[in-house]
């Protein structure tokens, strides 16, 4: 009978998931039908060019002829319509509309791929909110066998763009049709008599081939849908991570008082898990979920005014176990021009520090085709890690979203798994860099992962799909240590395809057409692969006779430590000292440390240090659950560190989440003489002129997410992953070590790495976000040493550093600057050394 019931159970279930999906197919199908005689394509179908060109571009914003062609920012009003419309956010996919100066020559040409019967064309002009006096007014049209010679076609009055988000354009017929492959637009005139003029998309319309109908789009599931584990609430996870906090760790946990949510899979959590983020904004708050299935129909956002959209924390117990599950079918969330996030972290500008999601599944359910599983930003510190985004029936725009916002990071994801959507990770805009390590993508309907933009590091991106695995729309895009499964389709389409620059580095495809088709670069050639060994979309760059392929330093993975159960946990409460109680908490929390326990836990709140704390003895993890660290006299000013590693009884120790106060003065916050491994992860030290750290011992160090000022390694082997540095002065000194860097950040001046005494250094990706006064140190000082950099450089402010690289070797040196064309604001390679 039980059996019959949980038949019966299901299949209603079933039932009611088909009805909406068709319910919502329908409603999509009558839309299409009701635009069929606005149809775009009256004239004939599209013909799409498949490169251009113009007599000018803004290429330092991103705005080139590739823009008006690639679909950026641009597609169907409702799926299946043909009614086709632009948006007007210029920086819509990594920005969607193409700029050039207006004088007596301005141009754009068109090269159609082949010879067709072009009858008409169908123009979106320039469609930027507040700017669309930008637009082509007049242009005379000019047609061309073969690119050489051309020949009028008509002079052409083209409309002012509508400014607004649907833009549908403008259907402009030729008097006759022509035969033609290219076709060139001499612009005369546009709506602002001088300055810029611009487009955002064009098509060309074939007279042989009409335009496809309308059609019926229906939403059924493209794979068995994810079963989520079915545990009692805060269960641990049998063969999972089982991350549970003490009771006065400060930690929000959402199923206890006031918040009390069911995390049962069936009543509706959306309000208690908002009201726990709404009651703690920029708190440096861990909000916690126990294992269980948290139903959701709303987006869950970061709480406060959006200023207050950081320094807050998603944690969960286990990253199978703690689910957040979007109600199948949930308005809102069904119309893909307008995606809507499951977890929206805020938005610009830059100031969404300390932002963290750890250990949750989220799935968007069936029948959101309009859902993003997460838009995630973060700044300087901050990212999201042990992750899965799902979409239940395979549909939905973006799973880890981080395109939707400009002034996205720094930040690092990590162990992430996307799984359905269009896309399954998405950046975009032009700072301030994405850092992306151990990432799998699967069954996309268009890309596994787009980058429009930004400066993007990703090393070992796993994609299984029949779609491209990775698209660089543009932006500085280094990928390493790949892997791409094609399926199916897939062996018609390439691996990879680049519209920017790009450093591809041990990469291996099956199933796929080629490799890489490369659009970009001064070589553009594809590659046939199946596999990619390396390729540079510009080539390589030295000095002093450097040798023009990557130092390939060992890569080692950030070691881990477990999760210890409570009992070993120890706070510097239990010896005195108190969270936010205006006294010097050093001794205590030296107390703590050397009480035996393995973990030392600093309850959320404000800690003074008055003397430096030796970590040392049987620690192993130091916590500091978004604790805030305030130096006070005497070690306030004194040359000292607040932490000093030295040895003990464990062969790793993990510090993490912890921040400072913006103090300045001769201390730093740690120093490391130890003969042993030590892992620094998320930690904002903010300080104001202080050293962050200061290191000569013996044993490993590495380094995850993470923003501070003046790094000093002396004769250390240093692995980074999202490392960002500020300040002025030179930034990381790498005295005679080995340091491995996965994603560098920084600003200010000064020289960015110094390496000297028979150093190594590989930098795989990163930027200088050059800002501010006027740079004059080089951005990096080579001595004696062995250096390779793939790096770029953003500046708004039209002072860059004007030198690049200052090599000395055996007495002899040289310079590379910021005019050399070897440099053009990035390098793929630069090399130093043997």
């Amino acid at each position: 009978m039980r059996k019959a019931v949980g038949i019966l159970a299901r299949r209603k279930v079933l039932c009611v998931v088909a009805g909406a999906i068709a319910a919502l197919a329908a409603s999509l199908s009558r839309s299409g039908e009701d635009s069929a005689s606005k149809q775009t394509q009256s004239l004939g179908a599209f013909i799409v060019p498949v490169a251009a060109a113009a007599s000018s571009s803004q290429e330092g914003a991103g705005r080139l002829p590739l823009k008006v062609i690639d679909g950026s920012g641009f597609e169907e009003l409702t799926p299946g319509s043909g009614v086709y419309i632009h948006t007007n956010n210029v920086y819509a996919d990594g920005n969607c509309m193409w700029n050039g100066g207006i004088t007596k020559d301005t141009w754009i040409s068109f090269d159609l791929g082949k010879d067709y019967n072009v009858n008409g064309m169908y123009v979106w002009n320039y469609n930027e909110k507040g700017w669309t006096n930008r637009g082509v007014k007049d242009v005379e049209v000019l047609a061309s066998p073969d690119g050489a010679e051309f020949k009028p076609v008509g002079a052409f009055k083209l409309d002012m763009a509508s400014g607004t988000e649907d833009y549908m354009g403008q259907t402009v017929p030729f008097d006759k049709p022509v035969k033609a492959r290219h076709i060139k637009f001499q612009i005369k005139s546009n709506y602002r008599n001088g300055e810029q003029t611009g487009l955002s998309e064009v098509r060309f319309s074939n007279a042989d081939e009409k335009a496809p109908p309308p059609k019926r789009i229906e939403y059924k599931p493209k794979y068995a849908r994810l079963e989520h584990p079915k545990l009692a609430l805060g269960a641990p996870l049998a063969g999972a991570e089982n991350c549970v906090f003490p009771a006065d760790a400060g930690v929000v946990d959402v199923t206890k008082p006031p918040y009390n949510a069911k995390g049962d899979g069936v009543a509706d959590d959306t309000a208690a898990i908002q009201k726990a983020f709404d009651d703690n904004p920029a708190r440096g708050s861990i909000i916690y979920l126990p294992n269980g299935v948290y139903l959701v129909s709303d987006t869950l956002r970061w709480g406060g005014k959006p200023d207050q959209q950081k320094r807050t924390v998603l944690w969960g117990q286990s990253r199978a176990g703690a689910v957040i599950k979007l109600r199948d079918s949930c308005p809102g969330f069904e119309k893909p021009r307008r995606p809507k996030g499951v977890i929206y972290t805020g938005k610009a500008p830059a100031q969404r520090f300390g932002n963290e999601i750890h250990n949750v599944t989220v799935d968007t359910g069936c029948g959101n085709p309009g859902a993003c599983g997460i838009q995630f930003i973060a700044n300087n510190q901050g990212g999201a890690y042990d992750m899965t985004v799902v979409s239940g029936d395979g549909y939905g725009v973006i799973g880890f979203d981080m395109g939707y916002t400009d002034e996205q990071g720094p930040c690092l994801v990590k162990n992430l798994k996307v799984v359905g959507f269009d896309i399954g990770v998405h950046t975009a805009t032009s700072v301030a860099s994405e850092t992306l390590e151990h990432i799998v993508v699967e069954k996309q309907n268009k890309y596994g992962m787009r980058n429009d933009g930004q400066p993007c590091t990703v090393r070992d991106l796993q994609s299984v799909n029949d779609v491209p695995a990775f698209r660089a729309g543009s932006g500085f895009n280094v990928l390493v240590d790949c892997e791409f499964k094609g399926m199916g389709a897939a062996s018609s389409q390439p691996a990879m395809i680049n519209d920017g620059a790009l450093v591809a580095r041990n990469i291996k495809t099956t199933g796929y057409k080629i490799a890489l088709e490369n659009h970009a670069g001064d070589g553009s050639k594809d590659v046939t692969g199946p596999n990619v060994d390396l390729f540079l979309s510009k080539p390589s760059a030295a000095l002093l006779g450097g040798p023009g392929k990557p130092m390939n330093l060992p890569i080692k993975e950030t070691p881990t430590v477990p999760w210890d159960d409570l009992n070993d946990w120890v706070a510097p409460q239990r010896f005195g000292a108190k969270a936010n109680d205006q006294q010097d908490a050093s001794a205590a929390i030296q107390q703590a440390v050397d009480s035996g326990a393995t973990t030392v836990y600093l309850p959320r709140g404000n800690y003074q240090i008055g003397s430096t704390i030796d970590i040392r003895g049987n620690v192993r993890r130091l916590i500091g659950c978004k604790a805030w660290l305030q130096p006070v006299k005497p070690l306030s000013g004194e040359a000292k560190p607040l932490f000093r590693f030295e040895d003990g009884k464990e062969p790793v120790v993990v510090m993490e989440e912890i921040d400072s106060d913006f103090a300045s003065g001769k201390f730093c916050f740690l120093e490391n003489v130890a003969s042993r491994t030590l892992v620094l992860a998320r930690l904002a030290i903010n300080f104001q002129g202080a050293d962050a750290y200061h290191g000569t011992g013996t044993g490993p160090v590495f380094i995850e997410d993470i923003v501070g000022r003046f790094f000093r390694f002396k004769n250390q082997t240093v692995s980074a992953r999202q490392f960002n540095v500020e300040g002025d002065g030179t930034h990381i000194l790498n005295e005679g070590g080995t340091m491995w860097i996965l994603g560098y950040k920084t600003e200010g001046g000064g020289a960015l790495i110094e390496t000297k005494g028979g150093g190594r250094t590989e930098v795989l990706g990163g930027f200088s976000y050059s800002v501010g006064k006027i740079q004059l140190a080089p951005m990096f000082v080579i001595e004696d040493s062995d250096v390779a950099l793939s790096f770029a450089e953003v500046c708004y402010s039209n002072q860059p550093f004007p030198i690049i690289v200052r090599e000395t070797r055996a007495g002899q040196t040289r310079e590379l600057r910021q005019s050399d064309p070897l440099w053009k604001r990035h390098f793929t390679l630069f090399t130093a050394g043997k």
